[in-house]
């Protein structure tokens, strides 16, 4: 969970407006010195965390997928009757469709397997 965490990791508007305000004043040549030294800091920092985020991806990517409980898989389908929850096409109209059970927030974007994020699909 950590991982996916720093993988979701934003600047917040405060600092993302402070941050523009000192690349503006930067690229007119108008920082002073401890703008200067904040502003370098700034990015050193965001160029780290960068890296940090692209190394958790690949990470989270070369991990094996996790298996489903399945009483979670079974509650969904139920919840569902067994029926597309997207079209309503039932699984008996799909003989040669299997449906599955889909991430409404992808497990990548930190979704969980909890059933109010999981929907039956054809």
């Amino acid at each position: 969970d950590a991982l996916r965490q720093l993988v979701n990791l934003h600047a917040d508007p405060d600092f993302q407006e402070r941050l523009e305000s000192l690349a503006d004043k930067n690229t007119e040549g108008q920082l002073t010195a401890d703008e200067r030294e904040e502003y370098e800091t700034y990015v050193r920092a965001i160029h780290v965390i960068s890296i940090l985020q692209a190394k958790t991806r690949k990470l989270l990517a070369a991990q094996p997928a996790q298996q489903m409980d399945a009483t979670v898989r079974s509650l969904v389908r139920e919840r569902a009757g067994d029926r597309c929850e997207y079209c309503g096409l039932p699984q008996t109209s799909a003989s040669l469709a299997v449906f599955h059970m889909e991430h409404i927030v992808a497990r990548q974007h930190s979704g969980s397997d909890d059933p109010v994020n999981l929907a039956l699909a054809c």
